[in-house]
């Protein structure tokens, strides 16, 4: 999906979902692809269920710096 199709319809979504559920998700939190994320946004939107049950998280990567 070309960066300005998604933006605009990405834009049009957020909006939607913000009015909805208050916040707005980041794609970056989930383990998906652009035609993914829109289609779960959608899906998310007309459903009224919040985005994290349709789409997995992605992993956070491991900080080597924290002792356990």
């Amino acid at each position: 999906m070309e960066d300005m199709i998604f933006n605009k319809e990405k834009r049009s979504l957020n909006k939607l979902y913000l009015e909805i559920f208050g916040i707005v998700p980041c794609m970056q939190d989930y383990n998906c692809s652009r035609e993914q994320y829109i289609e779960a946004m959608k899906k998310s939107i007309n459903s009224k269920i919040a985005i994290e049950k349709i789409l997995p998280l992605a992993e956070k990567p491991i900080e080597k710096d924290v002792l356990i």
